[in-house]
């Protein structure tokens, strides 16, 4: 059973959530005094636009960029969309990580042409592993060759001093027994069986049971 305590470590773990009923942009500043910056659910109702201010952020102000997903209304539908998402965001540049939501989704094979990357991968930079999963995938679900992957890398943790887990979907809410509850008040995917909105899943069983198994590490769990 969970505790305060367990409710504490997620809602400071995961910040790099986006399917929040608003957008989320928020600065982290990492000891070094390089700055990080994370941009979530930005989309508006046409494409190919963001949200006007994402435009007119100064970028190289920030040495690592992390995307929530949900960048535009339909984000890898079409060349043009793209093209205008890599003019602000820069999506081949290795310090940009972006975890995909539902309206990224359309086609992954246009987005990995721009990213050089697949869906879901590790990123080290500056003591901090950076997981970034695909939430879309297998209904919200961490299975299959992701589930593998996600072992591996928490296998092979040797030299991080800090732990980020980057997604899209809320997936750490469902089935907690105090959080659940707050679903709809937070997330503006509810919990149900439309592929937009939040499923019962294995992350929180996952990720406690490689956590407990972890936490002798000498490294930190942030967002």
């Amino acid at each position: 059973m969970f505790n305060g305590n367990w409710i504490y470590f997620f809602f400071i773990f995961f910040f790099g959530v986006s399917c929040h009923k608003s957008g989320l942009d928020e600065t982290i500043n990492h000891p070094t005094g390089e700055r990080y910056l994370h941009l979530a659910h930005t989309r508006t109702e046409f494409n190919p636009y963001m949200i006007s201010h994402i435009e007119d952020i100064d970028y190289s102000n920030y040495s690592l960029l992390m995307l929530g997903g949900d960048l535009t209304a339909d984000s890898s539908s079409e060349e043009e969309i793209l093209q205008y998402l890599d003019a602000i965001c820069d999506l081949g540049n290795i310090n940009t990580l972006w975890t995909l939501g539902n309206h990224d989704y359309y086609d992954i094979d246009n987005v990995k042409a721009y990213t050089n990357r697949p869906n879901y991968y590790s990123y080290f930079k500056n003591d901090i592993c950076f997981i970034v999963l695909d939430t879309q995938d297998s209904l919200c679900h961490i299975t299959g060759a992701q589930k593998e992957f996600f072992n591996q890398v928490m296998d092979t943790l040797r030299n991080a001093s800090y732990l980020m887990v980057l997604h899209h979907k809320l997936i750490w809410m469902p089935d907690h027994p105090e959080l659940e509850a707050s679903i709809s008040d937070i997330s503006n995917g509810h919990l149900s069986h439309q592929a937009h909105h939040l499923y019962h899943n294995n992350f929180t069983k996952i990720f406690i049971l490689d956590y407990l198994r972890y936490k002798q590490k000498a490294f930190k769990l942030i967002v």
